[in-house]
């Protein structure tokens, strides 16, 4: 935001139609990876120099002919 006072801290915002899920902050290695149910969002962050894991369901669509 700015002002005549001056620019406020950034702030990032993402808005979107998805539901949201919070980041389990556990999920740092493969075998504590966050099962995920989708279509979801994930709200959180990644640190620096660190991982996060998620794992989810998925089926393979048949090839489109035509």
């Amino acid at each position: 935001m700015a002002t005549t006072n001056g620019i406020s801290n950034l702030h990032l915002v993402m808005i979107d139609d998805l539901p949201g899920v919070a980041e389990s902050r556990t999920n740092k290695t493969i075998a504590s990876a966050q099962e995920l149910k989708l279509p979801v969002a994930v709200d959180g962050n990644c640190e620096e120099l660190s991982f996060d894991y998620y794992t989810f369901r998925a089926k393979k669509r048949p090839a489109r002919v035509g």
